[in-house]
């Protein structure tokens, strides 16, 4: 049994429009669902974008507050570096700087002296020391033995010791006798 071509053509033709009109509904939420999903993601990059606006513009505003007072600062510096009475406070610091920095190379020039004095004094006394100790003498010169004395208080006064205290004296021969036996 056939079925005339024209009737199936026409069965054919139905079925295709039906075919047709449900791709088109599926093409339709396709694109609604994907227009949903992009309209959310357009109006909250639209937010953070005011958002962002908003920080530029006070931003901006912050900026020109900022300067504003940045240049009445700067008139008010040079009106105030032109008074003869700051002028003169400014080169009076300057100068005070300048006496205390002469003040701490004197000192410290001085303190440099001392030290060398002291280092001589305590070199002299080893020296003297050694000499002693390596000879057959039994005695000091007068010399030898300031020599030796003026180490020894070089050594405790270098030391920052109390040179009234016996002890740190004893401790301080001792540790000349023990250097001169080097």
């Amino acid at each position: 049994m056939s079925i005339p071509i024209p009737n199936e053509n026409e069965a054919l033709k139905a079925e295709n429009t039906k075919v047709k009109q449900h791709i088109s509904q599926l093409d339709k939420n396709a694109v609604r669902r994907v227009t949903v999903q992009k309209d959310a993601v357009i109006g909250s990059l639209n937010t953070q974008l005011a958002s962002k606006n908003e920080n530029i513009t006070k931003l901006k505003t912050d900026y020109n507050t900022l300067w504003k007072k940045y240049k009445i600062l700067v008139l008010q510096w040079n009106d105030l570096t032109k008074q003869p009475e700051i002028v003169e406070a400014v080169k009076r610091v300057e100068e005070r700087k300048e006496q205390e920095a002469e003040a701490k190379r004197e000192e410290q020039a001085r303190q440099d002296r001392y030290e060398g004095i002291l280092d001589r004094f305590i070199s002299e006394g080893h020296k003297q020391l050694q000499a002693f100790s390596q000879s057959s003498k039994i005695d000091f010169y007068e010399k030898e033995a300031k020599a030796i004395y003026y180490g020894i208080m070089a050594t405790a006064t270098k030391c920052d010791t109390k040179s009234k205290d016996s002890n740190y004296l004893f401790f301080h021969l001792n540790k000349i006798l023990y250097l001169c036996g080097q």
